[in-house]
């Protein structure tokens, strides 16, 4: 104690600098050594009239305010701090505290928002009070000036990402206040300044799913794929672009477009191909329709699939676009994956008797004769074997021994018995007319 009242008394014969040094020590021993918490306060206030711009004696000043609840003498030491803080950052933070004491402790409004406000007037990019200001908006519920706050962040900062977070937040405040049409505004907004920042992306795309903005949704997510670079999630993204497009927009033609990128990206894509067969013969785009049934023939693994695949494409070739050569090639290419498929052969037959191609015709009934067990089935055969070398070639030898092999498989096949006698007169073989009679 004594030490303490002799430093007072050197005191009083100082001024200034020089006092408020002194009176900083008897403040310092009062409250660590002897416990006199007021009586240094006190003492602290005294230095501070003796040398105001004193900063250690404003710093345990705002150390020993808050114990004592003396909050407006605090919030006057950080103004004192402010009158000579030379750093924008240093006076920002000043402000920031001073708000924070306001609305905190003297739940003061107006003075608070002052204060932070003067803190984004020295310091626009200072994070802990665009934070507090932002709450302090939210528990007011003054959502227009919460909005703005986060607007005047992304105009000042330099950083895309702070400007993307600020217009992210803001459209999130203007969602949870269904105001939509903003929301998706400055979501775009976002975007545009980082255009993969994805919680942008993932709540553009809710709202604008919620909403029913097809358009706007399909124009996301086909941007959002031509920026992606896993194929995976290319492909899932252009899937859910041809849904909308076809279910909710009705625009077949842009779904086709984009399974047709699909497949470009992964030709082995059985979903686009199945999805591109559908659409093309719902437009009754035939030529196209023909083009993905080959590619779902080609994935395919099941031969019987495969088998009624071709069987489709050639009967459009044939009935559809006209293209019998086409079709041709296409049953002949059926039977090579299922010699005994009975629609393909007929269909063959058919177009083989139209264009007149009598030797193929011959080949495919001699092919049905490899294939049947049944003898009247095969004297049939023989017999149009026969028919074909008697009527279009004009060759009785090879039209005789086919009816013979008829005859040999059916003797009762009225038909070729009678072609055979037919044949016989004609030579005038009368021996064999006698066999057959």
């Amino acid at each position: 104690r004594r030490y303490v009242e002799d430093l007072k008394v050197e005191a009083k014969g100082l001024s200034g600098r020089e006092r408020a040094r002194v009176l900083y020590t008897v403040a310092r021993t009062l409250n660590d050594r002897m416990g006199e918490l007021v009586e240094s306060i006190s003492v602290l206030e005294q230095a501070l009239d003796a040398h105001p711009e004193s900063s250690l004696v404003l710093a345990e000043l705002t150390r020993l305010y808050p114990l004592v609840g003396k909050l407006e003498q605090l919030a006057s030491c950080y103004r004192s701090q402010l009158s000579f803080a030379t750093d924008p950052r240093q006076k920002a933070a000043l402000h920031h505290r001073i708000g924070q004491l306001y609305e905190e402790e003297l739940r003061d409004d107006s003075r608070a928002e002052a204060a932070y406000r003067s803190a984004l007037a020295e310091d626009p990019e200072n994070r802990p009070t665009i934070q507090s200001l932002a709450v302090f908006f939210q528990r007011r519920g003054r959502w227009d000036e919460l909005v703005q706050l986060h607007l005047d962040e992304a105009g000042k900062t330099e950083s895309p990402l702070r400007k993307a977070l600020a217009f992210h937040r803001g459209a999130e405040i203007l969602e949870s206040q269904h105001s939509d049409a903003r929301a998706a505004e400055l979501y775009g907004r976002a975007l545009s300044t980082l255009p993969s920042f994805v919680p942008s992306l993932n709540a553009l795309e809710k709202l604008l799913e919620r909403t029913g903005d097809h358009d706007g949704l399909v124009k996301l997510l086909a941007e959002r794929a031509g920026r992606e670079e896993n194929p995976k999630l290319m492909v899932g993204l252009l899937e859910r672009v041809a849904r909308i497009q076809e279910e909710k927009l009705g625009d077949k033609e842009g779904a086709i477009s984009r399974y047709r990128e699909i497949q470009d990206i992964d030709p082995t894509s059985r979903m686009a191909v199945s999805a591109l067969v559908r659409l093309t013969r719902e437009l009754d785009r035939w030529k196209d329709h023909v083009q993905w049934l080959g590619r779902e023939a080609e994935l395919s693994d099941d031969d019987q699939h495969v088998v009624y695949v071709l069987l489709g494409i050639g009967e459009i070739q044939e009935n559809r676009l006209g293209d019998e050569e086409a079709a041709i090639e296409t049953y002949r290419r059926l039977m090579g994956v299922d010699p005994f498929y009975a629609p393909a052969i007929r269909n063959l037959g058919r177009l083989y008797h139209r264009r007149a191609m009598w030797n193929d015709l011959i080949g495919l009934h001699r092919q049905e004769l490899d294939t049947t067990t049944e003898p009247a089935e095969k004297s049939l055969l023989h017999y149009k074997v026969g028919r074909i070398f008697e009527d279009r070639l004009k060759d009785l030898d090879e039209a005789s021994s086919s009816y013979k092999a008829a005859v040999m498989e059916n003797p009762q096949n009225f038909d070729a018995n009678w072609a055979l006698y037919r044949i016989y007169m004609k030579r005038e073989d009368w021996l064999s007319i006698i066999d057959i009679l």
